[in-house]
């Protein structure tokens, strides 16, 4: 009796799990720690264009739809990009609300934004956003994007590929 539970438990505790990271997405954790937050404007970023996207027409040649070639690395689908001249891949992330830049590169293009970030753990960092004039992939062009700039060397570091952001 005590085995044909243990199952049953173990759903239970990873739906609670998967319940709680979902809150925390929907709700994200403002951090507790008064920090006194310094805006500077920098120059925004001109243009992220996707490299071997194509779109696709009808017979009359009217747009239909753009497709954008996807890489996979482990579990993660990777779509191979150039920001102002600097190529690398974006992370595929289909759970993001906006586009994100790796600080790494991106740095001389920030400036604070006025609310501190945080998440499960309760640890809290500077949220830094910028405005990219131009995102461009084959046909379909978004313009004037404000984005998130934070550390993605995480990702970095255990794919071994140069990682621009999250798209």
């Amino acid at each position: 009796m005590i085995k044909a539970m243990r199952p049953r438990c173990q759903v239970y505790h990873v739906f609670k799990l998967t319940a709680l990271i979902l809150l925390s997405m929907v709700f994200p954790l403002k951090a507790t720690t008064h920090q006194q937050i310094q805006v500077v404007s920098l120059p925004e970023i001109n243009r992220i264009e996707f490299l071997n996207a194509r779109h696709v027409s009808d017979q009359e040649g009217n747009f239909v739809s753009v497709v954008i070639p996807l890489k996979r690395t482990g579990r993660l689908f990777l779509i191979e990009a150039s920001v102002d001249g600097e190529t690398g891949n974006f992370v595929f992330d289909t759970g993001a609300d906006k586009m994100v830049l790796n600080k790494t590169y991106f740095r001389k293009n920030l400036f604070a934004s006025q609310d501190p970030g945080g998440g499960l753990t309760g640890t809290s960092q500077t949220i830094y956003s910028t405005q990219v004039k131009k995102v461009v992939a084959s046909e379909l062009v978004i313009e004037n994007l404000t984005v998130d700039v934070t550390e993605l060397g995480q990702i970095e570091n255990r794919r071994n590929t140069k990682i621009l952001g999250l798209f």
